[in-house]
């Protein structure tokens, strides 16, 4: 399935597909999303696929600060990593499909930047409060390499975050052990080393794509 270009909207598909059909509240969403990509400064899709700038935010109002719990039960803030590229992404520990598949894209986003590894800062903010404890999430994280954070909070202070950042996520009661799944929108994050949204990625951009926008970020002044 080729991957999302400016000219088409984000996708519930490949890596990011959620099995089921998608609600209302999330599918809100991707009109805004739509619409940052739409908005990139460049005139044309490149014969070879989307590249980078395809990927760009722009100056669309998106992101901000966050204070949440850590998989060690400390205060984690996002200004704690200025300096850094910071890469989020939001999920849940009991998602089936696309979470693990991102989680393991940051992991090899980390390894593929080599001697700038350690000033990219992996971020995964749980969307499923009620499960994700700070312990589970460090069971969690710790299945996979890229010293990636594990964020989770109240559901008042998680909606914050997911607010700020256009995230949609809504449960679903499932007939299983689990009781419930979470559809949620499956966009990754990129910010330079000022905080600031740069980059948006959908599931099947590829680790390459992402590597090439964290790289340009820290040349950046």
């Amino acid at each position: 399935m080729s991957p999302v270009s400016r000219r088409s909207a984000p996708r519930w598909s490949g890596p990011g597909r959620c099995r089921t059909a998608l609600p209302a509240a999330v599918a809100a969403v991707f009109a805004v999303l739509a619409a940052i990509l739409l908005a990139a400064p460049h005139g044309s899709v490149h014969a070879a696929g989307p590249q980078l700038a395809d990927y760009e935010v722009g100056n669309y109002e998106l992101g901000g600060e966050f204070s949440l719990t850590n998989q060690d039960g400390k205060i984690a803030a996002l200004k704690e990593w200025r300096g850094k590229v910071v890469v989020v992404f939001f999920g849940y520990t009991f998602c089936p499909d696309v979470c693990p598949t991102t989680m393991v894209e940051m992991s090899r986003l980390v390894e593929k930047m080599g001697a700038q590894s350690a000033q990219v800062q992996p971020v995964f903010i749980t969307v499923d409060p009620a499960r994700d404890t700070p312990a589970r999430l460090k069971s969690y994280v710790g299945n996979f390499r890229g010293h990636i954070v594990g964020l989770t909070g109240s559901e008042r202070e998680l909606n914050q975050v997911a607010r700020l950042y256009k995230t949609r996520f809504a449960k679903r009661t499932v007939d299983s052990a689990a009781k419930y799944l979470i559809d949620h929108t499956a966009f990754t994050y990129m910010l330079d080393p000022q905080g600031r949204v740069r980059y948006m990625f959908p599931g099947d951009a590829g680790t390459d794509v992402m590597v090439q926008g964290a790289k340009a970020l820290l040349r950046k002044p």
